[in-house]
């Protein structure tokens, strides 16, 4: 029972995506550890255990979190090799540390990624049917380049999407190539065109583009530096809400978008900061109406006080961002722990 009461705690970790859920499940682990060597616990913890914390530390964003889960899976390997059955690694435990490599920012994620291709390749020649390649592989491994900073990371991220099978050749897996294209709009918008097309022309469901797709699309145009750059997000932004109002697309604008569209028309000096009150405003409706998934942001309203600061020729500005501080207060006091 306790461990059932254990593994309970860390499942609703896992979906919370908190920033010390990691830290946390590794205490739990330790706990339960502790109450089996003392007797309290019959059942030791198993690799099913250290994947549930596997997953926490590649669904928070505290720094160092790719290390932490890669030190926990050798710690399963090590044991498994010292005779704990129970602690043979699977499939999904290599995926989990896969992914928080592919989300770690590190130079050296993909090396580290490629690392454990080679121990799934390995399994699977030994026999192991369920050790094989499938899209969330290709896609955190394009992701990994994708975030390295290196500067053959588009070429690279490409490449290994042509060496990708057809049939592996998803949403996720597109979404990381959209990303891996850093500042090329014009590549990004391509691609997801692409992905509309095969969805809509062809049929083909695997590639139906998500919120992720537009959201990637318009993190390419902030990085783009171009001009064009607000006046074409919030034009991707009243396309998503077309589509999805049509129902063509899960598409709907989450809180990701709208930071990005509200830090596109701040950056840009010739924006009206009245339309980005606006998108401010619509972004608080859409949470008080019940949409969790469009809670403000510290990102969305920092930007626009920034904005507003900037504006030194209007003497309402001082006043608005005042009132933008205000509101990010307001909303602290109510709960909304993401304005914090």
């Amino acid at each position: 029972r306790l461990q059932e009461l254990f593994h309970g705690i860390l499942d609703v970790l896992v979906k919370s995506n908190n920033s010390l859920s990691g830290r946390r499940a590794e205490l739990i682990l330790l706990k339960m550890q502790e109450l089996h060597e003392e007797g309290r616990m019959r059942v030791p913890p198993s690799f099913g255990t250290f994947k549930k914390v596997l997953d926490c530390w590649a669904n928070t964003s505290e720094a160092g979190a790719a290390q932490r889960a890669e030190d926990l899976l050798s710690l399963a390997e090590k044991l498994y090799g010292a005779g704990d059955t129970n602690m043979r690694p699977d499939l999904e435990g290599y995926i989990s540390v896969i992914t928080a490599w592919s989300s770690s920012y590190s130079s050296e994620a993909p090396e580290r990624i490629q690392k454990h291709l080679t121990t799934i390749k390995k399994r699977r020649a030994e026999g192991d049917t369920i050790f094989k390649m499938n899209d969330r592989i290709y896609a955190a491994l394009i992701q990994a380049y994708a975030n390295s900073g290196r500067e053959n990371s588009a070429s690279t991220a490409l490449s290994i999407f042509e060496a990708t099978p057809e049939d592996m050749r998803t949403t996720p897996v597109y979404n990381a190539l959209i990303q891996a294209q850093g500042g090329d709009s014009s590549k990004a918008e391509d691609l997801l065109q692409a992905m509309h097309h095969l969805y809509l022309m062809d049929g083909n469901d695997l590639v139906k583009p998500d919120v992720e797709s537009f959201n990637s699309v318009l993190q390419a145009w902030l990085r783009s530096g171009s001009p064009m750059t607000a006046w074409r997000c919030d034009g991707i932004f009243k396309r998503m809400q077309s589509l999805s109002s049509s129902g063509e697309l899960n598409a709907k604008p989450n809180s990701r978008t709208f930071d990005l569209v509200i830090s596109a028309l701040a950056q840009d000096w010739g924006a009206e900061l009245g339309k980005l009150d606006s998108y401010l405003s619509l972004l608080k409706q859409h949470y008080q109406s019940g949409e969790c998934d469009c809670a403000p942001t510290v990102t969305s309203y920092t930007e626009a006080i920034k904005a507003w600061c900037r504006k030194d020729d209007d003497p309402r500005a001082f006043l608005r961002a005042k009132a933008l501080l205000d509101e990010m207060h307001e909303l602290a006091k109510d709960g909304v722990d993401s304005v914090r």
